[in-house]
């Protein structure tokens, strides 16, 4: 069976290439916490998600510095974001 739509499938290859240095992915995020700002203005209903964004905030964080403190001894403990320890 074929893809479908071969054009997509070159795209996501592309993507995969292309490696986002820290300062950007930093950059990025804050674009999107102002861009949350402005949601929630736009529309109320969106109050509804911030206690879990705002547990998700220090969750992660704080997982990734214990993956760096873990990794230190360990390096192939910690997975990707999403992967639980």
């Amino acid at each position: 069976m074929t893809n479908p739509n071969p054009d997509k499938q070159r795209r996501a290859a592309r993507r995969a290439a292309r490696t986002t240095e820290t300062s950007e992915y930093a950059t990025f995020v804050l674009r999107v916490l102002k861009n949350l700002g402005d949601r929630i203005a736009d529309d109320p209903a969106m109050l509804a998600h911030i206690p879990a964004i705002q547990q998700a905030i220090p969750d992660n964080i704080n997982r990734g510095i214990r993956c760096v403190q873990l990794t230190r001894d360990c390096p192939d403990l910690c997975g990707r974001a999403g992967d639980h320890f």
